[in-house]
């Protein structure tokens, strides 16, 4: 990830387990990882810093390592 703000101090801080709606659960460090891997993978494509980028969400634990790679 870039530059820390506060939502990614929080990821990188974040202890425990993550759940969603219909019983998935995620660990926190899963979530770092999966941001951290997204994040890779959206500039090997070439997307720019501060180029708009479109996440679709649907209350998961992978959508807010989604938004995570893309802060």
């Amino acid at each position: 990830m870039g530059e820390p703000g506060a939502l990614c101090r929080i990821l990188a801080e974040a202890q425990g387990e993550v759940g969603d709606d219909a019983g998935m659960v995620v660990a926190a460090s899963a979530l770092r990882f999966g941001a951290a891997d997204a994040a890779a993978r959206l500039r090997a494509a070439g997307l720019a810093p501060d180029e708009p980028v479109l996440v679709s969400v649907a209350n998961r634990p992978a959508d807010l390592a989604a938004l995570f790679a893309v802060w």
